[in-house]
């Protein structure tokens, strides 16, 4: 799900200040539906040119805050087209990568909430 430990390297970074880190969630929490949803059409419309982009784009921002399960899908998208592999595997995985941010969402939400406590 969420690997703690990046979430604790994000807070070192931002200075140990819950409400910096609480914007940096947020922001991705606003920004990874939209991503998820711009990798699905993508995938739909056989655009594999954005469809590598998207999926590079989410795959930093997971692994920035640990959704390392969310990040390893997106690379494999990534990479197979990048590959040259045949596409609709990737487009396959696309519907994957909606289905693990139902899991990585409330569980940022969460942590945000936590680290809310703190502020």
């Amino acid at each position: 799900m969420i690997d703690r430990r990046a979430i604790d390297r994000l807070y070192e970074t931002v200075g140990s200040d819950p409400e910096s880190l609480i914007e940096m969630i947020e922001s991705f929490l606003e920004e990874g539906p939209v991503l998820v949803a711009q990798l699905a059409g993508a995938a739909a419309a056989r655009d594999f040119v954005l469809m590598r982009r998207t999926a590079h784009s989410l795959k930093s921002n997971a692994r920035d805050f640990g959704a390392t399960r969310l990040g390893a899908h997106c690379a494999e998208i990534e990479e197979e087209l990048r590959a040259g592999q045949e596409p609709d595997d990737a487009a396959r995985r696309a519907a994957t990568v909606g289905a693990e941010w139902q899991v990585v969402e409330p569980a940022l939400r969460a942590l945000a909430a936590e680290f809310g406590a703190l502020a």
